[in-house]
């Protein structure tokens, strides 16, 4: 709320702009946006009063006109209500005031105007009151009022994160929204930072599936669909002068496919998406897109980090934050069947659907196909989980057109053999789905008899229904983002008796980013032939410590054998690193590094490399 006098309609504009861009509504009362009531016992005064209650911030502005209402009873209203204000005041009236304080012993000789000015202000910068005065200029207020606003509703935000006293002891809880988390799992430095810093500024609740759950368009539409926000990290690995546009772009298909999906669903949505992708990752219109710096976001300068991280997440918050969810429905809703009725060989084939879901654990709800597409018929989609549409109905692919425009999760039956590789249907799917075509293709359930359908229906039900696990706590969601930062790669290491507190040393710290070290023992342990062909078995990768005792020693020689068999037939990837200037022939062609960086270092390098790998996932 803009407070003042009636000159206050020389920065009516720029109050407007500034705060609309905010996100805020920006209330006045020279512009009638203001809160009233008219009737027998009207005041100005009392609506006045009302509306400073009522706004969420008050900006007091000071020209050079003294508002009675304003200064006698808006402000006094804000400092008994606890609301947050701002105080700007026009740069020639505050130097005329502090001229007049000092060489004026009686303000009598000044007008009523300038009396008020002049005890106003003195309150203000009062020992008692303390308040901040910031001056301005008609050509600079609306920059000067953006910077200060824009501190002020980052400082407001920030303190929703601390649990702090509130009236007669209760505590105030920090505002807590379940978010769909869009990112790389395979990026974990750059994901802890993201969510320690937005953490900062609200609690966040969001599901992960469980390894080794595969891709299902329905499953990724149904979790999208029942978040409050959607919030997206999207890094770019590896280096940007080695990758074509076609790299970037196949980074960046799954970003998409998940950014399109939140958008359909209209969902608020934030995507923090690296610089270097330049124009290749595009959200959809109604995203907030925040291009950032990577080297910013990992900078240990808190400035960069606050600019690249927390204050647009600070006004994406702001303009969300209390929003009621766009489409959601129960976590118990039933599952809409939309299969056709016309005779008794479709009502079976209906029937076998129902069991299958229902044996999931799921309730059905059975819609004739083709529907009256009304907005009855919306009005009960919306209250279904998601659907089951068989594609061999003539009005199939016009219903499918409608179910994606309203966002409802959707698997699709076709009857036929199911192909090797799926392939998006040229005369529907890519009219439906476009560049994502390929990916909605995999989630079709291809049937040929009663039998194949019950079991791949049910099959699918099972993974489109499987239970996430949730992150609601800070520590669970860092405990997941260091997990992350594990390699699912069992690694042995080997090296030389004498040179067992190298290893020890290097073994702790791969500990921290791969899930299992094999092949180290207590000193002096002996280490059994076949406990090593055991673990070389198991393993993926293979680092060896090379010193002059390894390359002396048999049976480091033996080892260096067994892991160079296998790097030759491709079952491990093998790392030489050289702690002291030796190189073993018998290892073949490794990768060597020499030691001279610290643990931490040459660990990383080798896990980037890993994880850059070809064919390695996302």
């Amino acid at each position: 709320m803009l407070c003042g006098a009636s000159d206050t309609e020389n920065v009516q504009d720029d109050f407007a702009e500034v705060v609309e861009g905010f996100g805020g509504e920006a209330w006045h009362y020279l512009s009638g946006r203001i809160q009233y009531l008219n009737d027998a016992n009207a005041s100005w005064e009392r609506n006045s009063i009302t509306s400073v209650q009522e706004a969420d911030v008050c900006v007091f502005v000071l020209i050079d006109r003294y508002g009675v209402v304003t200064w006698e009873k808006e402000l006094h209203a804000a400092l008994e209500s606890g609301r947050p204000f701002l105080v700007f005041c026009f740069a020639k009236t505050y130097q005329d005031y502090r001229t007049l304080s000092s060489k004026v012993s009686d303000l009598a000789v000044l007008d009523e105007n300038g009396q008020r000015l002049v005890r106003l202000l003195r309150d203000l910068e009062s020992d008692e009151r303390q308040l901040t005065v910031v001056q301005f200029r008609y050509n600079d207020f609306a920059k000067k009022l953006r910077s200060h606003f824009g501190t002020l509703i980052e400082r407001l935000l920030r303190e929703r994160t601390t649990t702090r006293p509130a009236a007669r002891g209760t505590r105030q809880r920090r505002p807590t929204a379940k978010v769909f988390l869009s990112h790389s799992y395979r990026s974990p430095e750059i994901n802890l930072r993201f969510f320690d810093k937005v953490a900062e500024l609200t609690d966040l609740r969001f599901e992960v599936d469980r390894k080794g759950l595969r891709l299902s368009t329905t499953r990724l539409e149904r979790l999208i669909r029942n978040t409050d926000y959607f919030v997206g990290f999207y890094p770019l690995r590896g280096d940007l002068e080695t990758m074509s546009r076609d790299d970037l772009v196949r980074s960046a298909t799954y970003f998409q496919l998940e950014l399109e999906m939140a958008a359909r669903a209209r969902k608020p949505a934030i995507a923090f998406i690296d610089q270097r992708y330049q124009s290749v990752l595009n959200p959809p219109r109604g995203v907030q897109a925040v291009k950032y710096s990577a080297q910013e976001a990992l900078s240990d300068n808190d400035q960069l980090v606050e600019r690249a991280i927390q204050r647009p997440f600070a006004d994406f918050l702001l303009r969300f934050e209390g929003a009621p969810r766009r489409i959601s429905v129960d976590d118990g809703a039933s599952v809409g069947i939309l299969v056709p009725t016309e005779n008794a060989h479709d009502a079976e084939l209906g029937a076998i659907v129902v069991e299958s879901i229902e044996t999931r654990g799921r309730d059905t709800v059975l819609v004739p196909i083709p529907p009256a597409m009304d907005d009855r018929f919306l009005a009960r989609l919306r209250e279904c989980d998601s659907v089951v549409l068989s594609m061999d109905h003539p009005a199939a692919p016009v219903v499918a057109a409608y179910l994606r425009g309203q966002a409802v999760p959707t698997l699709r039956l076709r009857h036929g053999p199911e192909p090797e590789t799926p392939e998006p249907d040229a005369s529907v799917d890519t009219l439906l789905f476009g560049g994502q075509a390929r990916h909605y293709a995999k989630d079709v359930v291809y049937w040929d008899d009663v039998e194949t359908l019950h079991a791949r229906v049910l099959d699918r039900a099972e993974r489109i229904f499987a239970e996430p696990r949730l992150m609601d706590t800070t520590s669970k969601a860092r405990g997941y983002f260091e997990a992350a930062a594990q390699l699912p790669m069992p690694v042995f290491l080997s090296y030389a008796d004498d040179d067992h507190d190298v290893a020890a040393a290097l073994a702790l710290v791969l500990r921290s980013r791969f899930t299992e070290v094999l092949n180290v023992v207590d000193r002096g342990a002996l280490r059994q032939r076949a406990r090593t062909i055991s673990d070389l078995d198991r393993a993926d990768v293979a680092i060896t410590l090379l010193t002059r005792a390894y390359a002396d020693a048999e049976d480091c020689r033996e080892e260096a054998r067994l892991i160079a068999e296998r790097h030759a037939s491709w079952q491990l990837r093998v790392f030489a690193i050289q702690v002291e200037n030796v190189r073993l022939d018998l290892l073949g062609n490794p990768k060597y590094r020499r030691a001279d960086a610290s643990w931490a270092d040459i660990v990383n390098d080798i896990v980037q490399e890993l994880r850059n790998r070809p064919g390695s996932g996302s």
